[in-house]
């Protein structure tokens, strides 16, 4: 933050939102907790506790080999990395979804007349209807194939259809 005034008000929010975080953390899991606090051009470290408090906690944590105090100490890049794959997943699954929708909404045109011989559409809106199509009709086979117990059930012309030969669509 290049302005001095706003970066120190920002601390200052900051600051007490992780004082307020680290009491409420304390009381929810019936835990010690201590904040130590290096301000800039600060000579000491605000330490939000008492000094009977946070020297024993400050012990506890010496005493665990490197290995434990290091276990889930991420640096700043690698959480942005992992905050940025999140999110990437998260935009992703948005994409598809919103792909499925709009798909599942031309096939509810289509179906509705509205969409005369799929005219208008792209070859990917033709090619996604094509499969949702398909993968209904598959869907609609297997529940017909369940609920027939797995017998063949005649249709109403006394042959047998596709979806009830093979429970699956050609």
């Amino acid at each position: 933050i290049p302005n001095d005034a706003t970066r120190r008000a920002t601390f200052k929010n900051r600051h007490d939102v992780l004082l307020k975080k680290a009491s409420e953390l304390a009381i929810l899991c019936n835990i010690k907790s201590c904040v130590i606090v290096y301000g800039k051009g600060e000579a000491q470290p605000e330490v939000r506790s008492s000094v009977d408090e946070v020297v024993p906690i400050l012990h506890r944590y010496k005493a665990m080999p490197e290995i434990g105090r290091c276990k889930k100490t991420v640096t700043q890049e690698d959480f942005l990395r992992q905050r940025m794959d999140k999110l990437k997943k998260q935009v992703h699954k948005a994409v598809q979804e919103n792909r499925e929708r709009g798909t599942a909404f031309l096939v509810h045109k289509a179906m509705l007349g509205h969409l005369p011989r799929l005219e208008g559409l792209t070859v990917e809106e033709v090619t996604n209807v094509g499969w949702m199509v398909q993968m209904k009709l598959k869907s609609l086979g297997d529940r017909i194939a369940r609920s027939a117990g797995g017998t063949l059930a005649t249709c109403s012309a006394s042959s047998l259809c596709d979806v009830c030969a093979t429970g699956t669509t050609a």
